[in-house]
């Protein structure tokens, strides 16, 4: 190609892209000139002069085929395309009417060009009618936003005179999705003087939380708690109070519904939902009080079953069941439980709440008798005997017959008493035939639900030992840990003897 050709076609270009900058430059203009023909004049106008009690009825259509019509019956707002919907008549004279009679036009249009198509009221985005008691009804019709002054047009009546400017109130209570006026019913609660447990479910996973306002004989501690988490567990084992606290007030105490999204959902509706096979459930089993209100041994259940996220909601669907003896009533009401009660619930770990000292051993069960440990090679045998009970320095420790260091010997227990749980078994498999690697025997002196404990760790994997206690092992423990302190106390016993 010569210098000329190359040049010439170059221009060309140059031009080309000249005439594609003036055609958008054009386009901008023509635009900006579009939103200047609109001329508004500052003005106050309430749309409607009804008062809240005023008002008969409202029908509202949106551009998409959304649509309400909202009847007033003796003073009960209803939804009168289904009389018996959920339809929360506070709700909306709150939600709506109320906010509806406030709404204040704050401009008017005087002039404008390109017709009613131009402000998008030929064909509204929502067309709202509103019935008085005295039987007039007035029609608003919105249409496009204006992004300059940050409101949307409205004409009343179909009066081309009578267009004005208001903010986004009126679209806001019509609400697309006629159960965002639905009534909300409360979350299930309970009463500690009628509950027998609380059920967790989640997965395959089951927890039973139990109250025992008497505390429970499987409570070896003595301290008389009052929560217990029997499943996963094979006994019940006792719960932190202040841990217990918290999970019920922040937590089950807080658990609620946001929102009814179906108060008739058929089998197939709850398939939809994720409620056929839902990914958890909730359930309080309590006692039932009779006529008199005194408390009776027949019980009651009400179950909430959670299925699939809906995110644009913030929740999960559910579902409740209910049951009373043999009688069962399934709803087919179907509500959203907000996102974090319902992965709070999906989500309990007992090892979060139960006492972290698992071995429940106390200084004082061996007051008069004695513990042994073994170390896999060799017994070392401790006694206790208490003295004066406002003087400790009576108190005497002995390895056989020989005294040791109080001191030492109660740190060690701490020791042992601190090791914590860090799994559960789900699965339950029987440790009577395997070989310990470590064990502990404490002859205690009481006979309560548990009498003497014998305490066996077992090889679990690298990492864990399985603890088993009286024949009953629920959990694995670091084996580190473990390994620690039976070689502290292996150390103390050896300096003992030597010494």
């Amino acid at each position: 190609m010569t210098k000329a050709a190359k040049k010439k076609t170059n221009n060309i270009i140059i031009m080309a892209v000249l005439v594609v900058v003036l055609v958008a430059a054009f386009i901008i203009i023509k635009l900006v000139n579009r939103e200047e023909t609109v001329e508004v004049e500052d003005f106050s106008y309430p749309i409607t002069s009804l008062k809240s009690g005023q008002i008969e009825s409202v029908v509202y259509d949106y551009r998409d085929g959304s649509h309400a019509y909202i009847k007033n019956v003796d003073g009960t707002w209803y939804n009168g395309d289904d009389m018996d919907f959920p339809f929360s008549s506070s709700g909306f004279d709150s939600q709506f009417v109320e906010k509806f009679v406030a709404i204040t036009a704050t401009k008017k249009i005087t002039e404008y060009e390109g017709g009613l198509e131009a402000l998008g009221l030929d064909n509204p985005e929502l067309t709202v009618s509103v019935t008085g008691k005295n039987s007039v009804t007035t029609t608003y019709k919105m249409g496009n936003y204006n992004p300059t002054m940050g409101l949307y047009y409205i004409m009343i009546n179909d009066d081309e005179e009578s267009i004005y400017m208001v903010a986004d109130d009126l679209a806001y209570i019509c609400r697309a999705d006629i159960y965002d006026y639905a009534s909300i019913d409360s979350f299930p609660g309970y009463s500690t003087d009628t509950l027998d447990f609380i059920e967790f479910k989640s997965g395959t996973s089951t927890s039973k939380l139990y109250y025992k306002e008497e505390s429970s004989k499987e409570d070896i501690t003595g301290y008389e708690w009052n929560w217990f988490f029997g499943e996963p567990f094979t006994r019940l084992m006792p719960c932190e109070s202040s841990k217990m606290e918290t999970l019920q007030e922040d937590t089950l105490q807080k658990l609620s519904y946001s929102k009814t999204v179906n108060y008739k959902a058929t089998e197939e509706d709850m398939a939809e939902y994720g409620l056929d096979n839902p990914r958890g459930s909730y359930t309080i089993n309590c006692y039932v009080k009779d006529e008199e209100g005194n408390i009776t041994e027949n019980k009651a259940s009400i179950t909430v079953y959670i299925g699939n996220l809906n995110s644009k909601e913030g929740g999960y669907y559910t579902r409740e069941i209910k049951t009373v003896g043999l009688t069962q009533e399934k709803s087919n009401v179907v509500r959203i439980m907000e996102s974090a009660g319902a992965e709070a619930v999906l989500g309990i770990n007992p090892l979060e709440y139960i006492l972290q000292n698992v071995l429940f051993l106390s200084i004082n069960d061996i007051d008069g008798t004695s513990i042994t440990f073994n170390n896999g090679q060799k017994d070392y045998v401790f006694s206790y005997e208490s003295g004066d009970a406002d003087n400790k320095d009576d108190d005497v420790y002995k390895q056989g017959d020989k005294e040791v260091d109080d001191k030492k010997f109660r740190d060690l227990w701490y020791q042992m008493t601190c090791i914590a749980p860090e799994r559960i078994l789900t699965e339950k498999v029987s440790t009577s035939d395997m070989e310990a690697v470590y064990t502990i025997f404490a002859d205690r002196n009481k006979e309560d639900y548990y009498g003497d404990i014998t305490v066996r760790f077992i090889k679990y994997d690298a990492t864990y030992y399985q603890v088993e206690i009286n024949g009953v092992t629920d959990m694995v423990m670091r084996k580190k840990e473990v390994d620690d302190f039976f070689k502290a106390l292996t150390e103390f016993a050896e300096d003992n003897l030597q010494n």
